[in-house]
């Protein structure tokens, strides 16, 4: 099981970091497939990267596709990572090339549909690949710790509770 929790507060700091200069997203919704048997595709097209010496950070905003009760695609969005681990680095922020991670497991789909917390750590690893939950398919290595629909900083609280995201249909099959 990946532990982070040395990490999550560093991810933290970095997420704050790279907050300040995030654009807003822009989703290639043209060229998504959700492959058979997974329950939906998360895409991330301005994934950036932070470094400050031994720590290294992402964070960005993205989209899940999926299917609603119906059948019909629609789309999630958005859904923001942030992840990060120790590395010794240089002092940068860059784009990174576009994330995708397919989702298997129903409870993570579920959770995405509720706009709720995911953390990399609560699925168990093998090998640096999750065991039918996830997979990341480009962009970020499995070993990287990353927590999906991060809780908000506490400026948020003086904006009242989350609201329930809604899966908006999608033109695209």
């Amino acid at each position: 099981m990946i532990k982070f929790s040395k990490s999550l507060s560093i991810v933290a700091v970095l997420f704050v970091f790279l907050q300040s200069n995030q654009a807003s997203a822009d989703q290639d919704i043209e060229h998504y497939t959700i492959p058979p048997k997974a329950h939906g595709v998360i895409l991330i097209d301005n994934l950036k990267e932070g470094n400050l010496i031994y720590m290294r950070g992402f964070v960005g905003k993205g989209t899940y596709f999926s299917r609603n009760k119906q059948g019909e695609v629609c789309s999630i969005s958005p859904v923001p990572i942030i992840a990060g681990d120790f590395e010794e680095t240089d002092i940068s922020i860059h784009k990174n090339n576009h994330l995708k991670i397919v989702i298997y497991s129903s409870e993570i789909s579920k959770l995405l549909f509720e706009g709720k917390q995911i953390e990399s750590g609560d699925y168990d690893t093998e090998n640096g690949r999750p065991l039918e939950a996830l997979l990341i398919e480009t962009g970020l290595p499995f070993s990287i710790p990353f927590i999906l629909n991060p809780r908000r900083s506490w400026t948020s609280w003086f904006r009242g509770e989350l609201k329930k995201p809604k899966c908006v249909l999608s033109n695209h099959s």
